[in-house]
């Protein structure tokens, strides 16, 4: 059914999170800048601002936002909702779709990003507080905040069929429309050259009190936490990020109340808390993350520091990503062919796991017999996951892809992931028991899943595996143990290919001329890299986008799918916008973990402006 309100609703929220997602350049003032306006106790806080090197790069987007609003998906989309109406509503359907259509059409959206921008979220309700705060682009000032408040009243006259008159405080006018069904509310704030959106009532009182310069509320200027934080990553550059983890595991902990309330509900809410308690006391060792963004020339630089408690450095989950063995020297295991790779040491399964048994079986009512009969089920089917799998299952990867052994319309690259193992002779003991379970397991499902030897590998002990159903689509993948390694891949040619290299008698992804020039590398333990060749990226999301066009096609034409079918046959119109992301090179990182801390470095490669597509 139409329901306006709903609308009303999902709109403005959308609105925020299409100003956040915009692209935004700006210049801070550093004696006003937009962070005195944003409450001190947000758990996020992401600031971003121009510079002549940005403005350089991101004039690349400019062609994808004009082929966006001309590609024609907002008609597409509004014909798959308009299908989705009762007869009854369509005629409302179509007045409300202009109406809204042409209100926002009026705001020229970028144009208020287009100088110091402040996104951030705060956690004290259920419901979070969103507050924006931006400097528009003063040629369209005056329009914008017109076309915003013209907004307003149309959302608001959806809801009480009224304006929504602005108030009036010295140099600040504000607006706000309030749900009488919940203690929510969007309000618009412009003062000077400044306009701020602002979702939740106790954040909108907050903001307005920083604008009026009144002090009863202390500003983020003054979180010492993140000061302390923006220390650690060594170049500012357009943009920062700080994320509070810290003080999101705080609300977690009160959300039991919070959703439940109190009252009768005392007993379940102490049940639930201490569920909670014990799963976030577990999950509660990171600290926080702090990021921040500059431009070097044709790149893009991008430095992380995510640090973790010094006080929670022994807890189970984090001694599971902590005390993983870092990997060492892993471009041998990569071809020179590879288009990208992914490595990382990412976390003890088995401590993961025994973790969460721990917390069942003391934390949760009855949780003894849950964890009996969960072993009474694995008994049943003879398989227990810690033994027969987590027990000699590292989790350390290394992941690359590569051209096509043998090209299919279904896919263009092979692909060979190596999974550390703790214990190779425990592994090849019990692979042929899962081998046995999963050809079990497909003949019970109505499918044949075959296994035979590979013949053409420098080790034994591989096997082939075809799924004559499937074949077209995944090939003949191929698995087996190698050293320290649980090997797969998509093909027996690609694994032999990754034998080779790591043998040096085939050239690695260092002798890659674009790595060369554009990757991060090095012989040092690492916990976590990634490289992915992105020059053709244009083409390859074109294809995905109208991979959904064949998808949609096979939905059957029936009244309950339509809309599904229509939103999914709509996302065809994006590939051509998609097609002219031709600019950029690739993207390349590097991630270490010392000093309580994990520290990364991304690096994005733009082509050099004469390289690009002219068109």
């Amino acid at each position: 059914m139409f329901q306006p309100k709903r609308i009303v609703w999902c709109g403005t929220v959308a609105a925020l999170l299409c100003l956040w997602a915009s692209p935004v350049q700006a210049d801070p003032n550093p004696k006003d800048s937009l962070a005195k306006y944003v409450p001190q106790d947000v758990w996020l806080f992401s600031h971003t601002w121009r510079t002549d090197g940005r403005d350089k790069l991101f004039e690349n987007w400019k062609e994808i936002i004009a082929a966006l609003k001309t590609c024609g998906i907002d008609q597409e989309l509004r014909n798959a909702f308009y299908s989705a109406t009762p007869d009854d509503k369509k005629t409302l359907f179509n007045q409300r779709w202009e109406e809204i259509s042409t209100a926002f059409g009026n705001v020229e959206w970028v144009d208020i990003v287009c100088d110091e921008v402040v996104f951030s979220e705060r956690l004290r309700s259920v419901v979070p507080d969103i507050i924006l705060i931006a400097r528009p682009k003063p040629a369209t000032l005056e329009k914008n905040v017109n076309g915003l408040a013209a907004i307003f009243d149309l959302f608001n006259s959806y809801l009480d069929g009224k304006p929504v008159p602005a108030k009036v405080h010295g140099r600040l006018r504000t607006w706000s429309i309030e749900s009488e069904e919940a203690d929510i509310g969007l309000h618009m704030l412009h003062m000077d050259d400044k306009v701020a959106l602002v979702f939740g009532q106790s954040a909108f009182v907050e903001v307005r009190s920083l604008f009026l310069g009144e002090t009863k509320f202390p500003s983020f200027e003054a979180n010492d936490r993140f000061k302390k934080a923006i220390q650690e990553v060594p170049n500012r550059g357009y943009a920062m990020t700080f994320l509070d983890v810290d003080r999101v595991f705080q609300w977690v902990a009160k959300l039991p109340e919070l959703i439940l309330g109190k009252g009768d509900l005392a007993k379940p809410i102490e049940t639930v808390s201490s569920v909670v308690a014990a799963v976030t006391n577990q999950l509660d060792f990171m600290d926080y993350v702090v990021i921040s963004q500059e431009v070097s020339g044709n790149k893009q630089i991008q430095h992380t520091v995510a640090r973790v408690k010094s006080t929670c450095c022994q807890k189970p989950c984090a001694r599971a990503m902590i005390n993983q063995k870092p990997i060492s020297g892993f471009a041998k295991y990569v071809p020179k062919e590879s288009k990208s790779y992914v490595v990382s040491s990412m976390f003890d399964l088995r401590m993961i796991y025994d973790t969460i048994l721990e917390i069942v079986r003391t934390e949760i009512p009855e949780g003894e017999q849950l964890c009996q009969k969960w072993q009474d089920v694995q008994t049943q089917n003879e398989f227990n996951i810690r033994n027969d799998l987590l027990d000699w299952v590292s989790g350390e990867f290394i992941i690359c892809t590569l051209p096509p052994a043998t090209p299919s319309p279904f896919g263009n690259e092979d692909m060979v992931a190596l999974l550390r193992i703790r214990d190779p002779e425990l592994a090849r003991k019990k692979i042929p028991a899962l081998v046995e379970r999963g050809v079990t397991f497909f003949k019970n499902s109505g499918q044949e899943l075959s296994v035979a030897p590979a013949t053409n590998l420098p080790v034994d002990g591989f096997q082939n595996a075809t799924i004559p159903t499937m074949v077209m689509f995944i090939g003949t993948p191929c698995f087996g143990i190698w050293d320290d390694w649980l090997v797969l891949g998509s093909s027996e040619q690609s694994i032999a290919l990754v034998m080779k290299t790591a043998s040096g008698e085939h050239p690695s992804i260092t002798e890659n001329e674009r790595f060369i020039k554009e990757g991060l590398h090095t012989d040092a333990p690492i916990v976590g890299a990634k490289f992915a060749d992105l020059s053709n990226i244009g083409q390859e999301l074109s294809a995905a986008f109208f991979g959904f066009g064949f998808a949609a096609g096979m939905i059957p034409n029936e009244p309950e799918a339509a809309p599904i079918k229509a939103i999914m046959g709509s996302m065809v119109r994006l590939g051509p916008v998609v097609n002219k992301i031709d600019f950029l090179s690739s993207s390349s990182t590097l991630t270490t973990f010392k000093d309580n801390a994990w520290h990364s470095e991304c690096v994005t490669t733009y082509k050099p402006k004469a390289a690009t597509n002219p068109q």
